[in-house]
């Protein structure tokens, strides 16, 4: 999905850079872009840490339910 962000507005700068100026391209993708990373950044990341007994660790919840713990997991 990011790549075809990416590829539209490489697209929108090509084209406003050919109708209008160099500087309008230039300057709309410039506010564009920084609109994105502003997105990005402030998205939420989180992992709900779980203690399993057994091994003596913290784990994160999605590793526990997919069951790949790693070298930990005791089947």
């Amino acid at each position: 999905m990011r790549a075809w962000i990416d590829m539209t507005l490489m697209s929108l700068t090509f084209f406003l850079t050919i109708i209008w100026s160099v500087q309008v391209g230039v300057t709309v993708s410039l506010i564009i872009s920084l609109l994105l990373v502003v997105r990005r950044s402030s998205k939420t990341r989180m992992a709900i840490l779980v203690r399993v007994p057994s091994i003596k660790q913290d784990v994160c919840f999605a590793q526990m339910q997919s069951g790949s713990l790693g070298p930990y997991s005791r089947n």
